[in-house]
C-alpha cells in the first residue's frame, strides 16, 4: 500500500467496487450519497464509474482491444460530410437562404464573410484553409 498526504492508501476489492457502482446506478441515488455511506470520496467513485463504462467510440465502432492503437495512429483530419437538404415548401412565407454569412473574430479584428449558398462546398474548403 502506498502512502498519501492523509495516510495509507486503501485498496478496494473488485466486488466492493461493483457493489458501490451498482448502488450509484440505481434510480434516485446520488454518487455523493453512496460514497458517503461507504466512507469514500465522491470524486473517486466518479472515476470508477467513468472507467467502468465503455467509451462510446470503442463500444459502437471498433474492437475495444485495438481501439487505443487505432486512435493513436490515425492523425486527426477534416472529414467532409455530404448532407442532402430536403426541398423547402413552396410557401411564400418560407424564404430559402441565399447566402452563408460567417462572422470571424481574431483579437480586435472582425471579418464578415458572405458566401452564396449554392457554393457551400467552396465555402467549407475556404474556411478549412483559413483555419489552418
Amino acid at each position: 500500500m502506498g502512502t498519501t498526504k492523509g495516510g495509507t492508501r486503501r485498496k478496494h476489492s473488485d466486488d466492493f467496487r461493483a457493489e458501490v457502482l451498482a448502488q450509484c446506478r440505481q434510480s434516485g441515488k446520488s454518487i455523493a450519497g453512496v460514497a458517503l455511506k461507504h466512507g469514500l470520496n465522491a470524486n473517486m467513485v466518479r472515476v470508477w464509474l467513468r472507467k467502468s463504462e465503455p467509451s462510446p467510440i470503442c463500444h459502437s465502432l471498433v474492437d475495444p482491444a485495438s481501439s487505443s492503437a487505432i486512435l493513436e495512429s490515425e492523425p486527426q483530419q477534416f472529414v467532409a460530410v455530404r448532407m442532402d437538404v430536403p426541398p423547402m415548401a413552396e410557401d411564400k412565407c418560407v424564404k430559402r437562404p441565399t447566402a452563408i454569412q460567417l462572422e470571424l473574430r481574431r483579437g480586435n479584428s472582425t471579418a464578415i464573410v458572405k458566401w452564396p449558398s449554392e457554393l457551400a462546398g467552396d465555402c467549407g474548403a475556404w474556411l478549412r484553409e483559413w483555419l489552418r
